[in-house]
């Protein structure tokens, strides 16, 4: 039963695809992984298009050039350029996946069933749960 969860033979969860979102999100942006899965963990049901859209950088609005998004309230220049390239890397997939075979909603139970277990191989996530 396990393993056809994760795989997800039935169509109904595959929460691989899952995990592997998180260990390329933990491994691909590893400065953002904590407080990404720190929010994830926190929120209650969010769907994969609001995650996304959280991610996106937007410009402040009474600060000229001055950037935040759902995760950072303020993001610093330099890593700008690396937030807009998870958000659009993730909505990408999302786009594709959507095509051929929708990803796993992101429930609060699979977020705090997978997230732990992928934190800990991670020295900068590792010590969050």
């Amino acid at each position: 039963k396990e393993l056809d969860d994760f795989i997800g033979w039935d169509e109904s969860r595959m929460e691989f695809r899952l995990v592997m979102t998180l260990l390329a999100i933990q491994m691909g942006f590893p400065d953002f992984a904590r407080q990404i899965f720190q929010k994830l963990m926190n929120s209650q049901n969010p769907s994969w298009s609001s995650f996304i859209q959280e991610l996106e950088p937007r410009e402040i609005t009474n600060e000229k050039r001055v950037f935040q998004n759902g995760f950072v309230s303020r993001i610093e220049p330099g890593e700008l350029s690396a937030w807009n390239q998870l958000h659009k890397e993730l909505r990408r997939l999302m786009e594709e996946e959507l095509e051929f075979d929708p990803l796993p909603d992101l429930s609060s139970d699979l977020i705090h069933e997978w997230i732990p277990q992928v934190t800990k191989f991670s020295f900068g996530t590792g010590k969050i749960y």
